[in-house]
């Protein structure tokens, strides 16, 4: 009798832990399709929404440059990390795709993805925030690596690109006008601004025919950057249309000790913002000639006058086009010191604010996320300036 109480006692113990097993395995899996109590934003009448956004993030690693993706995708963007956004104050996500993630090499879509995708954008739309879906890398243009671009070159690239836009229209085009828009493609890199003003003007065309009040981003040539604003072709007339840039400005500081960058990586100095970025007393102790040479390169005084001046051009810019601006990528690197990130981060949103500018930070999680690995703040003190 004994043996079979003791037993039973056995069979209930493991008969618990099976179901806090089960319990536990359901929570740390969860996707963004999981059922949720609903929302304590404002909400959003969808029918009659513009395309309005102020403050985003970057869901980077995702279902784009995927190496620091160490669980799978289903868990590493969750929606309760969708609903944390939405409390901290983001109103829009960017989600970088890339075309290895979302398509075979024979242009069909991958359907795990697919569904990731649509997922994700539902919950998002049930949280009231707006979804900016960016072409980022294809496989014939990764903004870092020109030397194997075939885009430019290839009239059979540029064709697919046309094709897989028009494929990605014909799949989320019921989205609201006002929730979801395109950024055709990130941080162009082609031999002169030419080459993207065609590309993009045939993108322009075929997806006019197909939406033609849908929102549209357009980014400038050699990487996003501001300065090739002044040479960009973009139609006249057709208000929904956003221009966006990067910004990451001053280098050294935002990109401090980045392990792919060969003069950054190893290096160790102190910065300083506001005000000169490398004293000329730290300066003279560095013995490595790359390290020497890329702070020279990048150094400079900074303070938020500065930042404004690199910033009012695009400003002016938007202005004269009668478009929104939109900063697709601002963000710093966690090595960079906390005080002098903090800094810099107050001074760069606060120009953004005082210009009606939109911004998207960089990034998600990694090095330049906001947030570690198991969707926990790695300072937030920091999401609260970004939100304030």
């Amino acid at each position: 009798m004994r043996y079979l109480n003791l037993k039973k006692q056995v069979q209930t113990v493991c008969l618990l832990l099976s179901f806090f097993v089960l319990i536990l395995s359901c929570y740390c899996c969860e996707s963004p399709t999981d059922e949720d109590d609903g929302t304590t934003l404002p909400s959003v009448d969808w029918t009659t929404a513009d395309f309005d956004v102020l403050r985003g993030l970057n869901i980077g690693g995702w279902l784009s440059q995927t190496s620091t993706r160490n669980v799978a995708p289903e868990r590493f963007f969750t929606k309760n990390e969708i609903k944390k956004c939405a409390e901290w104050g983001f109103d829009h996500l960017r989600i970088p795709v890339d075309e290895m993630e979302i398509f075979t090499e024979n242009g069909d879509w991958n359907q795990k993805h697919l569904k990731l995708l649509h997922d994700a954008m539902d919950y998002c739309m049930s949280q009231n925030m707006r979804v900016i879906l960016d072409f980022h890398i294809l496989r014939s243009h990764y903004f870092n690596d020109t030397e194997k671009m075939t885009l430019w070159k290839n009239k059979a690239e540029q064709d697919k690109f046309i094709a897989m836009w028009k494929k990605i229209s014909a799949e989320f085009k019921d989205y609201p006008i006002g929730f979801l828009a395109y950024e055709l493609l990130n941080e162009p890199v082609p031999p002169g601004p030419d080459d993207w003003n065609i590309l993009m003007n045939r993108a322009i065309v075929e997806l006019r025919r197909l939406e033609p009040e849908r929102m549209l981003i357009l980014d400038p040539s050699s990487h996003s950057s501001i300065e090739q604003l002044k040479n960009m072709d973009i139609p006249e007339g057709d208000p929904n249309f956003m221009v966006t840039v990067h910004f990451y400005t001053p280098h050294l500081l935002t990109h401090y000790q980045a392990a792919w960058m060969d003069g950054l990586k190893n290096l160790s100095i102190p910065l300083h913002y506001p005000g000169q970025l490398v004293a000329q007393a730290d300066y003279d102790t560095i013995t490595v000639q790359k390290h020497k040479d890329v702070v020279r390169y990048y150094n400079g005084y900074y303070d938020k006058a500065v930042l404004q001046l690199r910033v009012q051009e695009a400003i002016d810019f938007a202005k004269m086009k009668n478009l929104q601006l939109h900063v697709g990528e601002v963000g710093c690197i966690d090595n960079t010191d906390k005080e002098v990130m903090h800094a810099w981060y107050k001074d760069v949103l606060d120009i953004f604010k005082e210009n009606n500018v939109a911004f998207s930070i960089w990034g998600y999680k990694s090095n330049f996320g906001i947030l570690t690995d198991y969707g926990t703040p790695k300072d937030k003190e920091l999401i609260d300036i970004i939100t304030e």
